[in-house]
């Protein structure tokens, strides 16, 4: 911080007040909408949620304007960021609670298949609601999962 700004302008205590609090987006439907708010509620700047999130500053500003979708392995980080998880799955079934596990761990599909060693578009399937997993897969899954 510049002396100058501080002679200038000095503070008198500390001042809670965020300008860009009555910016944010009602009802907010994608990531980068609610990744605004909660920033704009914090009262930071794109390049602190950058540095939390271990991305540039572009990324972030993609993710706001809907320019772009965080990739699965920043989905933990997003998630701690904004306090809850973002997206609407339906987990009473195989396939959203697989899918949820995936994002909440920023697990590829690749990844998960590797973990479960089943090939990378069983996965898929599963998560589509297409393949129900065998017994043997269903205890791996609970033992990821629970």
């Amino acid at each position: 911080e510049p002396m100058l700004l501080r002679y200038l302008f000095p503070l008198k205590g500390k001042i809670q007040y965020n300008p860009f609090k009555n910016r944010t987006i009602e009802n907010p439907k994608t990531i980068g909408e609610k990744i605004f708010n909660r920033r704009l509620e914090l009262g930071l700047i794109q390049a602190d949620i950058a540095r939390r999130m271990d991305v540039c500053i572009e990324t972030i500003a993609n993710w706001e304007t809907g320019r772009g979708e965080p990739q699965i392995r920043s989905f933990p980080k997003i998630i701690e960021f904004l306090g809850y998880f973002p997206m609407e799955i339906d987990t009473s079934t195989w396939a959203g609670r697989i899918k949820k596990y995936r994002f909440q761990k920023g697990f590829s599909q690749a990844v998960f298949a590797l973990k479960l060693e089943v090939n990378e578009s069983t996965i898929f399937h599963y998560e589509r609601g297409e393949y129900i997993p065998t017994l043997k897969i269903m205890r791996k899954i609970r033992a990821f999962i629970e």
